[in-house]
């Protein structure tokens, strides 16, 4: 959907000027941007969305802009995206890397490259149209990702040990 002429309703709330629908950023997603980004954290963004300029003024309306390192956002694969970020950010290995996405074939794709995974819940359908603490990108889910991937370091460095 196309969000390129909107109107800013909040730090979080933007509504489109020609049928006046809104698009809301989830409740966690700017304190645990800042949260990660405060500790240094390198935080990208990745979008198959044909639309650069528009998600890129939609991360400043939300003032996220600032703790983005990286935004690739274009038409194209996941796995091609994931790879601009790897390299942008300079990163060794994808295994430290936790991937967060609505769609489960990105996800399978960002399992392969040997991410860690989160699914993220879009609206719950039940008529709700604006933010919720059970959907989207919620700290309890961030969370979550962190320990997954925190374990996921630890048994392989665990098999790094036996194996050498």
């Amino acid at each position: 959907e196309s969000f390129h002429d909107f109107v800013q309703l909040s730090e979080s709330s933007v509504r489109r000027r020609h049928d006046g629908r809104s698009l809301h950023l989830f409740p966690d997603v700017a304190p645990a941007l800042q949260a990660l980004h405060e500790a240094g954290v390198a935080i990208a963004v990745a979008s198959a969305s044909p639309a650069e300029d528009t998600a890129l003024r939609l991360l400043r309306a939300f003032k996220v802009h600032r703790f983005i390192s990286k935004a690739v956002v274009k038409p194209g694969r996941k796995d091609s995206h994931l790879r601009i970020i790897h390299h942008a950010l300079g990163l060794r290995t994808m295994q430290r890397t936790l991937f967060l996405d609505d769609l489960e074939h990105n996800l399978k794709t960002g399992r392969a490259m040997g991410c860690t995974c989160v699914r993220v819940l879009g609206y719950c359908g039940r008529g709700c149209r604006s933010p919720c603490r059970q959907h989207g990108m919620t700290s309890a889910l961030l969370l979550s990702g962190l320990r997954d991937m925190q374990q996921t370091a630890r048994s392989a460095g665990v098999l790094r040990s036996f194996f050498c």
